[in-house]
């Protein structure tokens, strides 16, 4: 196999749900950041959304950048396909559910009730 195939074997296996899914099942995160983005935090305020407003966050992980969002008075709709992202978010955070609340689903399947009220991506 050449090197041209190999790469393309390895973006197309990234692509599937079951590889994320295996990432986060091994503990293999490392792009999971254990604090609050700090671009969010400083550009956030350039979009112009209204405290109460829905936010939607997809491929969210456990990102704590759901939780500051929260906290800012946003309404939070995360999306996430592995069950063990979910889960950790819920056990790190489950003081934290105001206003926030994961689909845990393949974001393909997402239908528009699904996001009803959502005014802003993340």
């Amino acid at each position: 196999m050449g090197t041209t195939e190999k790469t393309n074997r390895v973006y197309y296996e990234s692509m599937s749900i079951e590889y994320w899914r295996k990432r986060w099942k091994d503990g293999e995160t490392g792009w999971h950041r254990d604090d609050f983005n700090a671009k969010l935090i400083k550009f956030w305020p350039e979009l112009k959304v209204n405290a109460g407003e829905t936010v939607f966050v997809p491929l969210c992980g456990k990102s704590r950048d759901l939780i500051w969002l929260s906290e800012q008075g946003f309404s939070v709709i995360g999306n996430e396909a592995s069950p063990e992202a979910v889960a950790e978010f819920q056990k790190e955070h489950s003081d934290n559910f105001q206003n926030l609340k994961i689909l845990c689903q393949d974001f393909f399947s997402l239908t528009s009730s699904d996001l009803v009220g959502v005014s802003a991506w993340y």
